[in-house]
């Protein structure tokens, strides 16, 4: 049952994608423009240059890690759309400690870097994961009210305590670059966070479905009625959901600066969060489904530069592609949610 359910899905998703490609290419007639010629280029830019390839990548990472946070969440629920604010403040609780302590062992920083960045997006999604468990507050207003407040807490930051020691700009002092993390493949900025984003995917992939603790969080996301008839303590799995999502978003807040922005400046990570939303849905809730999503957008958004450069196809058009990806999706889950038959066994909704 499982097995044919993930087929569904997956078949919306890429039947969404497809669609989505379609008007695209109508967008680009109406432009004047021949849709074959700039899908070849938009796409063959991207995997014909390994330069080009590699800066898709590094756009995913990021994006990634807020759609895994969504994902651990949502299982369970808890609508966690403070991802960005919980990304803002792991980035900055990696660089206050990498600009510190830089004089310890590299393994000891870079480790540390990734716990305290875990750590701080785990305390700011304690305020709204308290106040979802204990008192029923919506948490969809919370977290997204706690991104206002930590994107003027980051802009104190870099403009007052963390600033660097020019005092020019509102950024901080950059990394050393031995604290910097490995590059992977030359020519490219693929660093390692991209095995770790992969490896904490498998690790959420199998701590959700394999694990009894994983069994009751998606039991309580499913149905908190028969959760807690069957003994489940709802408020604790949802604040262990909140505090879990909200340290995966820190962690990709500390690997953004130690693989590729190496310091913290104003406005850093904007729009992450909403991206990471997306990257949930269209990857229908599944950590393997966030990765493939993200890479596809990361595709898109780097072709996208080529495609307008060569074809002079505005790179809004892909702008379009991806919301019309994102409705038509959401669409199609809303259809099943009006039109299903009947109610599920626990089984079946649990797989």
């Amino acid at each position: 049952m499982r097995k044919w359910k993930g087929l569904n899905k997956l078949l919306i998703s890429l039947a969404a994608i497809v669609i989505s490609l379609a008007l695209g290419a109508i967008l680009v007639v109406i432009e004047g423009n021949n849709p074959l010629e700039a899908y070849a280029i938009l796409f063959s830019s991207v995997f014909s240059n390994q330069v080009n390839f590699g800066e898709a990548v590094i756009k995913a990472v990021p994006i990634a890690f807020t759609g895994l946070a969504v994902v651990v969440a949502y299982r369970c629920g808890t609508f966690n759309l403070g991802a960005e604010g919980q990304l803002l403040l792991g980035a900055a609780g990696c660089i206050w400690f990498a600009t510190s302590f830089s004089h310890l062992p590299v393994p000891v920083v870079l480790l540390c870097c990734l716990l305290i960045g875990g750590i701080a997006g785990a305390l700011w999604g304690l305020v709204p994961g308290l106040l979802k468990a204990k008192y029923g507050i919506n948490e969809i207003i919370t977290t997204i009210l706690m991104n206002y407040v930590a994107a003027y807490l980051v802009s104190w930051l870099v403009n007052g305590p963390l600033q660097e020691a020019s005092g020019h700009n509102p950024q901080t002092d950059a990394i050393e670059k031995f604290l910097r993390l490995p590059i992977l493949v030359k020519t490219t900025r693929i660093h390692l966070g991209v095995v770790l984003l992969i490896l904490l995917s498998i690790a959420i992939y199998y701590y959700l479905f394999y694990t009894a603790g994983g069994f009751r969080m998606r039991a309580v996301g499913l149905n908190r009625d028969a959760a807690e008839c069957s003994g489940i303590n709802i408020r604790s799995n949802v604040l262990k959901a909140m505090l879990l999502s909200s340290a995966i978003a820190g962690i990709g807040g500390a690997i953004e600066i130690l693989g590729v922005q190496f310091r913290l400046i104003d406005g850093f990570g904007s729009g992450y969060g909403f991206d990471g939303v997306d990257m949930a849905l269209i990857g229908q809730l599944q950590p393997f489904g966030v990765l493939f999503t993200a890479m596809l957008f990361g595709i898109l958004r780097t072709g996208a530069n080529s495609m307008q450069r060569l074809a002079g196809i505005p790179a809004s058009v892909i702008d379009v592609i991806q919301a019309l990806i994102i409705f038509f999706v959401v669409s199609a889950g809303s259809i099943q949610l009006i039109r299903r038959p009947k109610k599920k066994t626990g089984k079946e909704e649990l797989s």
